[in-house]
């Protein structure tokens, strides 16, 4: 396979994996692929794999101008690949530096492991374009911070930043907002070597605090919001995380992102954002 996207290189025993899709590092359709590879390929020769992104560190999710043809295929490469994560014998790592978003944040909730400087911010956008996510968002977050955390979060597109992933759970460590790599990959090491459990979302259950979250979370849908059909949707799938087994609620979220990003609205939406970035 030629790898046009991602470069490697050997730290010590550690295998490291650089996203180099300049500007901001979008995650096209092949990049979920030349990962898969990489980490399949890495037979368990290496005591830890770090994913990060070229530059500044960020990774920016999924060509909006292309969303609507490349949906299914990009959303299932991304599944492909978080099941090669979470299957590999060897820790997988996201150093997180930059912005993490959408497709790209879902490829870090499936890794074994996260680490963040402090200027990191991480988000799931989609449902502010028209459509929820669509690669496991809705199902990995909620199991690895609580559906009362992750609900907000996935129905508003708000990013947080590193510091508050950190305290609710989905980022294992925060290093210095100079740390270099070498610093990432000691932080990892010491994760490992002291015997922290990797944060597994597909191992875990989706923790509700109130009862009533998903009620509330309706009730307060603004129903004249031309993405209220798709935050509606976004809804039911971080529901489908308490209700459902973990494959079958990945095939229902999949069944609501194809649905909703070739409706009217999702389109509208995005051109919308992409006459605002023209405008700004």
């Amino acid at each position: 396979m030629d790898y046009r996207y991602t470069q490697t290189e050997i730290r010590d025993d550690c295998l490291v994996i650089t996203i180099d899709n300049p500007p901001v590092n979008i995650v096209d359709p092949p990049i979920p692929r030349e990962l898969q590879r990489r980490v399949a390929a890495a037979h368990g020769d290496f005591s830890l794999i770090m994913i990060r992104g070229a530059g500044k560190g960020t990774v920016a999710g999924v060509d909006l101008a292309k969303i609507e043809t490349i949906a299914e295929g990009i959303a299932r490469g991304i599944s492909e690949a978080n099941r090669c994560f979470e299957t590999s014998r060897t820790p997988v790592v996201w150093f997180l530096q930059g912005h993490t978003l959408g497709g790209a944040l879902e490829l870090a909730l499936a890794c074994h492991y996260r680490i963040a400087t402090p200027v990191a911010r991480i988000a799931l956008p989609e449902v502010t374009y028209g459509f929820p996510p669509g690669a496991g968002g809705t199902q990995r977050l909620p199991r690895l911070v609580g559906v009362d955390a992750a609900l907000p979060m996935i129905t508003t597109g708000k990013r947080i930043d590193a510091g508050a992933a950190h305290a609710l759970g989905c980022v294992d460590a925060l290093v210095d907002e100079r740390a270099d790599l070498t610093d990432a990959l000691r932080s990892a090491r010491a994760l490992i070597d002291n015997g922290k459990a990797p944060s597994l979302a597909c191992r875990l259950d989706a923790r509700i605090g109130d009862p009533d979250v998903f009620a509330k979370a309706r009730a307060s849908l603004d129903h004249g919001a031309q993405n209220a059909g798709a935050t509606a949707a976004a809804i039911n799938c971080v529901e489908a995380a308490t209700s459902m087994p973990f494959d079958e609620a990945i095939d229902f979220e999949l069944d609501q992102f194809l649905h909703w990003v070739g409706t009217p609205n999702s389109r509208a939406l995005r051109d919308r954002f992409f006459a605002e970035r023209i405008r700004n």
